[in-house]
């Protein structure tokens, strides 16, 4: 039986509310705070099994190649006073990265419709991955991410600036900044989660079956759903930093 994404994204908006998918991606706490929350390395960097799923994450006319171009564009981390530390970090050096929330995106994005359409159709580059593809993709080699589009040579990539702060011991360092591409990428795979757990709840009879299309077993599913909750966690108490080189605009 293949379902209906349509009514499948229905369904999860009735039992979620939109506002407070959004509110659980603030957080105000103290830099220190991370390291009591916890938060993924960039070390996660194995490739998924190369699996489509029966439906897209939603019903927009936008094709993947268009999908990737939205990304490309969203390559960019706009210069903001303050920024959100990320729930990931460096492998090596163990310093967290930091990124535009998901809440200051949709401020912005009301403001810009540009960004807003970007923000929309880069939904179409992930219409055929499973979760766990794009897990992997959004939390593998932040090494990737920490680059982005040069605008005046789109093959060109550079890499993203960093915010002068201090760690947990009062040390200063450089956090580099996560461009808007991989919020936005983050965002949509949580998305997903939210959708294949509907979709679980509506057809337990056909759970084997659901999961296999996703690429899971039930331990692998049952792994997931951990590092999932695991990040909201991290995001529900996620520091903001300031940044000392923002140059407020003058009206």
């Amino acid at each position: 039986m293949k379902l209906n994404s349509k009514y499948l994204k229905e369904l999860i908006l009735e039992v979620l509310d939109e506002a407070t998918r959004r509110d659980f991606l603030k957080g105000t706490v103290g830099l220190a705070g991370l390291a009591a929350t916890g938060g993924l390395s960039d070390s996660y960097a194995d490739e998924g099994p190369a699996l489509e799923i029966d439906q897209s994450l939603s019903d927009i006319p936008v094709s993947k190649e268009e999908g990737k171009k939205a990304l490309d564009r969203l390559r960019q981390t706009p210069d903001m006073e303050y920024y959100t530390v990320a729930p990931v970090q460096d492998s090596i050096t163990g310093i967290p990265y930091a990124y535009v929330d998901m809440n200051a995106l949709y401020d912005e994005a009301d403001q810009i419709p540009e960004l807003d359409m970007a923000i929309s159709d880069a939904e179409a580059f992930y219409q055929d991955w499973t979760v766990v593809q794009i897990y992997k993709y959004v939390f593998g080699q932040l090494a990737f991410w920490g680059t982005f589009r040069d605008e005046n040579d789109p093959l060109n990539r550079q890499m993203t600036k960093t915010v002068p702060s201090n760690d947990r011991w009062g040390r200063d360092v450089d956090v580099q900044l996560l461009p808007v591409a991989w919020t936005v990428s983050m965002d949509i795979w949580m998305t997903k989660m939210n959708l294949l757990e509907a979709k679980l709840k509506q057809y337990p009879e056909q759970r084997a079956q659901i999961l296999a299309s996703q690429g899971m077993s039930e331990v692998e599913y049952a792994e997931l759903k951990e590092n999932y909750n695991q990040l909201l966690n991290s995001i529900n108490n996620s520091p903001t930093i300031h940044n000392p080189n923002y140059k407020q605009e003058k009206k």
